[in-house]
């Protein structure tokens, strides 16, 4: 009569399980976790160097700010590499804010953003590059039709100084369709009266 198996005590069964539950969920754990190729082993493997995850079949991954690496001349905008002379994204090597004077055409010279051309109308009669064209010549009374043409007391209508109320033509004129009358007389375009009453021209 074939005897019967020695019985493993529960507390030893108990034991076996707890570890072989645990060795099966850590090689599940580390079949699916990221590793990563180090440069050591690049030499061996000659794959670059670039984070791979097992459970994804060896696709690489980027790097984690997303920014390539650029040439010379070169920056990284938006996950691209774009010329740094380009004003699109900007002149600044550091940053990608676009380079887009107010009424110009702008461009990048030695890093910074410069008037290339005005937009028709607008001037840069003050130099100060941050603003870009600031004059409107066309109503601009300090720069009609021209940097540095003043109206005085005139304004500026489409680039040409012109009353635009009687107390702009001074001394009792009187406005008449953008021209004083001074009196019996009619003034040139942009003349207001004197203090005698008569075309200060």
């Amino acid at each position: 009569m074939r005897s019967a198996p020695p019985r493993i005590p529960s507390k030893v069964a108990s034991q076996a399980f707890r570890s072989s539950l645990v060795r099966s969920v850590t090689a599940a754990f580390l079949a699916s976790v990221a590793f990563v190729v180090t440069p050591a082993c690049n030499s061996v493997l000659g794959i670059p160097e670039v984070e791979r995850r097992a459970d994804a079949g060896g696709a690489p991954l980027g790097p984690e700010s997303g920014a390539p690496a650029c040439g010379a001349g070169q920056k990284a905008c938006g996950g691209v590499c774009v010329s740094a002379a380009d004003s699109s994204p900007g002149c600044v090597e550091s940053a990608c804010g676009a380079c887009a004077l107010p009424h110009a055409t702008s461009s990048c010279v030695d890093g910074a953003c410069v008037v290339q051309m005005c937009d028709e109308g607008y001037a840069d009669c003050n130099a100060t590059r941050v603003d870009g064209c600031e004059a409107d010549l066309r109503a601009d009374p300090n720069n009609c039709a021209k940097c540095g043409e003043s109206c005085g007391s005139l304004g500026c209508v489409q680039g040409v100084c012109a009353c635009t109320s009687d107390e702009s033509c001074k001394f009792g004129g009187v406005c008449n369709r953008g021209r004083c009358d001074c009196g019996a007389d009619r003034c040139a375009q942009g003349v207001v009266c004197d203090f005698e009453g008569y075309c200060s021209e």
